[in-house]
């Protein structure tokens, strides 16, 4: 264990799909100080600050006018920093008036592996702004961190250098359903948000289960409570978690380890605002543009809120829905509908809280909400997702968590449920205050006990890892297991047994695998595939062997082994070593190219992982005089009748204002394309043949 002897707090940040909230302990007054919530300031509307313990997670991006005219300073602002854009309570009310220019679900979009997750998507769907002025997910996410940044560094580091945010221990959470690629993003988010190294990430339902250790003695848990459900609900997931209490002799603590935890499951608060606007949409009886629908779903959001907060109001009570007609119109005509409390509560309890049996499955087939962008589940069903997680095992009790179960309705509801499955065994629920802040008041509790070195929750890997292995029967796939289920964070092993021919200076791609049933699987051990216990749901593993001082001239190929790990904040670290155990090149994961992807906004694919090589135009820039040499009908600049080819490479390096040793494998990948075209047009002379053969990587 490495302590930070300099930290003066320990920081929780909930980085939520809807809200977000940061809390902290001081570390200098002892293991039982209190926590509190950091009151972020931040703009309701131009020119109006308000502190709130929430920042809505909305990124607001202003019409040209307005970045002119408008004022969005910030009290930590000055002219060097002054932004463009807005983020918290004015981005969230600008949904109900010009909903086209807000960001939202950013959260959900970075773990969606099927878009460029480091390019300009968002807002999704909107054609009315240019591409240039939207902003990627990563990118999204870090204009949140370092709003809280900013926020801190004005509010408690002012003439103290010592309380400086980048000098703190920093817990940052995430769904415990996120895989490698989303956490590394998020990590990579907080780069560029100015957070030191030493940040970590935790699973939001074990920060769930610190805040309610925060206020409990673990010995308040009986002895007969052997497993704990946590069941987390927010606006963008259901993110479920079971922790197995290990009662010890005397009066030593429990010990509580996460034993399992659910799939990636996009199914929360959203889906329920979709799902309402959709029937009040087909009550309109009227196509609508992207903005009016966008407003339609915030209203839907506000009725079902209201109703949520209200359990005493009459099942009558009808609400009234009004959007703006299109077109430029000064008498354009108001679209209006109604719909009842009672519709509303039929929605919630039939299509996403109905009863179930035990041992439900979610449909697979049933029609989801892909039209909207992201890849919402298929079945809504709340109840038979979390069935299909317990697949039997028992529950003694229960903490709820996130915005969508605030409303004790629901709370009951999954209770009654879950005591019907155990045969009218009920769970004890394990209650706590606060259900909006409890993310970020556990994530501080986890970052002090990691500072005193107190007792943590137990949570090793929740899955087995696996690579595939080349064969002639495709429909006979067999995969080694590099990396078991229930690996132990901070360990690392080396996979001895199976020696993989590398080619030096060509990309290398591994199908990889992963499982959350595989309970026997050792590594090194090799496993045919079948479709129910495996899924490939992480994108492939690249690295490149590039040649060095220590390996022998005119050597080719290199035999090599496989080190898998996980890093002490939990991540997944894989690299490639010789028979003698010298570490080559790092094995990171291959994004999914953009331009290939459907749906996808954006048409370039800058390099994926490391944003920093050269901006969309520069970018461009490149495509282009590539073109120029090897495009269909160009042979050379008609700007420079002097160009040649033989100056391409400076050229781009001089472009991306970087080296061509600071090329990375995606930014070289994504130049590809247009590359490609050259392949029956190099011989338009020795030069042209030469340049191209350089950037290929001959």
């Amino acid at each position: 264990m490495v302590f930070f002897m300099n930290f003066h707090f320990a920081i929780g940040i909930d980085l939520g799909t809807t809200n977000s909230a940061l809390a902290f302990q001081p570390l200098d007054q002892g293991e039982e100080c209190g926590c509190s919530i950091l009151p972020i300031p931040q703009l309701s509307d131009i020119g109006k600050l308000e502190d709130n313990q929430i920042l809505p997670s909305c990124c607001y991006l202003p019409t040209p006018y307005e970045v002119k005219h408008a004022n969005f300073s910030l009290p930590w602002d000055n002219d060097q920093t002054k932004n463009d854009y807005a983020v918290g309570l004015m981005a969230y009310n600008r949904l109900s008036t010009t909903p086209e220019l807000v960001v939202q679900s950013a959260k959900s979009w970075l773990s969606f592996p099927d878009v460029n997750r480091t390019a300009p998507i968002l807002p999704w769907g909107n054609n009315e702004i240019p591409s240039e002025k939207k902003i990627s997910p990563l990118e999204a996410s870090a204009r949140y961190l370092k709003h809280f940044k900013d926020a801190w560094n004005y509010l408690m580091a002012k003439d103290k250098p010592e309380a400086s945010f980048e000098k703190q221990s920093i817990t940052i959470t995430v769904p415990a359903s996120f895989d490698e690629v989303a956490q590394q993003l998020t990590l990579q988010a907080a780069r560029l948000a100015g957070y030191p190294d030493t940040v970590r990430l935790l699973e939001e339902p074990q920060a769930v289960f610190y805040n309610w250790l925060r206020t409990h003695s673990p010995n308040e848990l009986s002895k007969e409570i052997k497993n704990i459900l946590v069941c987390d609900i927010g606006g963008g997931t259901s993110d479920f978690s079971l922790f197995n209490i290990k009662h010890n002799k005397g009066n030593n603590p429990p010990t509580i380890e996460r034993i399992s935890v659910s799939s990636h499951l996009l199914l929360g608060g959203d889906n329920i605002d979709l799902t309402i606007a959709l029937i009040l949409e087909n009550k309109l009886a009227a196509k609508l543009s992207h903005q009016q629908w966008t407003a339609l779903v915030f209203q839907a959001r506000q009725i079902k809120e209201r109703i949520l907060s209200n359990p005493h109001e009459d099942e009558t009570t009808q609400y009234n829905i009004s959007l703006a007609g299109s077109g430029s119109s000064l008498f354009t005509s108001t679209l209006t509908t109604s719909i009842t409390r009672q519709e509303i509560k039929k929605i919630l309890l039939d299509g996403f809280f109905p009863f179930c049996t035990a041992n439900a499955k979610p449909n697979e087939k049933t029609t989801g909400l892909k039209e909207f962008g992201l890849p919402y589940v298929n079945d809504t069903a709340i109840t038979k997702h979390l069935a299909s997680f317990l697949n039997g095992e028992s529950v003694d009790a229960i903490i709820f968590n996130g915005g969508t179960l605030i409303p004790s309705l629901l709370q009951k509801k999954l209770l009654t449920l879950i005591t019907a499955w155990q045969n009218d065994r009920k769970p004890i629920q394990l209650e706590y205050s606060d259900m909006k802040l409890a993310v970020a008041l556990g994530a501080s509790k986890y970052s002090k006990n990691i500072f005193f070195n107190t007792d943590r929750i137990s949570a090793n890997y929740p899955r087995s890892v696996y690579i595939e292995l080349e064969g002639d029967d495709s429909n006979n796939k067999e995969l080694l297991c590099i990396l078991p289920k229930g690996f132990e964070v901070g360990h690392e092993l080396s996979i001895a047994n199976h020696t993989f021919l590398l080619t030096i200076n060509k990309p290398v791609r591994f199908q990889i695998f992963t499982s959350r049933v595989r309970n026997a699987d050792l590594a090194g051990s090799i496993i045919h595939y079948n479709s129910q216990d495996f899924h490939p749901l992480l994108p492939p593993l690249q690295t490149t062997i590039r040649p060095s001082k220590k390996l022998e001239k005119g050597i080719h190929e290199l035999k090599v082994q496989i080190k898998a790990g996980l890093t002490e904040t939990g991540l997944l670290n894989l690299q490639c070593v010789t028979e003698n155990g010298e570490p080559l090149s790092p094995i990171s994961f291959m994004l999914k190219d953009s331009s290939t992807s459907q749906g996808s906004e954006n048409k370039s694919n800058i390099n994926e992982n490391d944003t920093s090589i050269c901006s969309a135009p520069q970018f461009e820039k490149c495509t282009q005089l590539i073109d120029l040499y090897y495009g269909k009908g160009t042979k050379q600049d008609p700007q420079d009748k002097t160009a040649t080819p033989k100056t391409l490479i400076k050229d781009l390096e001089r472009i991306t204002q970087t080296s061509r040793d600071e090329w990375t494998l995606p930014f070289m990948r994504s130049l590809w394309k247009s590359l490609s075209q050259g392949i029956t047009r190099r011989n338009r002379s020795l030069a042209h043949e030469c340049a191209w053969l350089n950037m290929t990587g001959f």
